[in-house]
């Protein structure tokens, strides 16, 4: 899993597990603003 470091760091925070969410990066890549999404999204379900 490819990811950036302010994802990861993100992530770690919020205690996300980053084989959760699909990258929408360079390559695939995890951003943070991937992160706040899947965070966004769990709150709305």
């Amino acid at each position: 899993m490819n990811a950036t470091q302010a994802a990861r760091d993100f992530a770690r925070e919020n205690g996300v597990d980053l084989n959760e969410i699909t990258g929408t990066g360079s390559g695939g890549s995890i951003t943070k603003p991937d992160v706040e999404k899947y965070l966004a999204d769990k709150d709305q379900g």
